[in-house]
């Protein structure tokens, strides 16, 4: 799952950095048998394949540019290379909830954010971006203004500041 929200934020600061000068992508090889969607949070193993399988708060090393089929191919396959962006700004989805979930707090501008999701009900795990003080790994500054909804669930579009695992920095 990565980025499937349709709806927008409240406020997005598009205006803030420049996605073409202030965007660091790098290539990476596939796993085998492994679909990449544009948007989803990755890690980085240590031969140099992109994993997408992540955990919530876990330590992103990026993000996929663009998507890779790369479902029947072998590791290493460098004709599915797969493209991540390392340091930028970036759209993904946003997760809140009502006053009393897990993920109650609203996103602001300079809001310090982690991927995490719940259980794939709305967004799956570690693939969407939530404001949660104390999460360890708040790789991501918010771009966006998001009031939480007034009941359940929501998942919306913003844009976030990713700053950048410290494999890449």
């Amino acid at each position: 799952m990565a980025l499937t929200a349709t709806t927008y934020a409240d406020v997005i600061h598009r205006h803030i950095g420049s996605a073409s000068r202030d965007t660091i992508v790098k290539s990476f090889y596939p796993l085998a048998s492994t679909t990449y969607v544009a948007g989803q949070f990755v890690t980085i193993d240590a031969a140099g394949r992109v994993d997408n399988t992540i955990a919530d708060d876990a330590a992103v090393d990026g993000i996929v540019f663009s998507s890779v089929d790369n479902s029947t191919g072998a590791a290493d396959n460098t004709n599915k290379m797969v493209s991540v962006i390392v340091k930028g700004n970036v759209f993904c989805d946003f997760l809140c909830e009502a006053a009393g979930g897990a993920y109650d707090d609203a996103f602001a501008i300079g809001t310090q954010c982690s991927a995490q999701g719940d259980s794939g009900t709305t967004a799956a795990e570690g693939q969407a971006l939530v404001a949660v003080a104390g999460a360890s790994n708040q790789l991501f500054t918010s771009l966006t203004i998001h009031a939480l909804p007034a009941a359940g669930t929501e998942l919306v579009k913003g844009l976030a500041f990713f700053k950048g695992s410290a494999k890449f920095s």
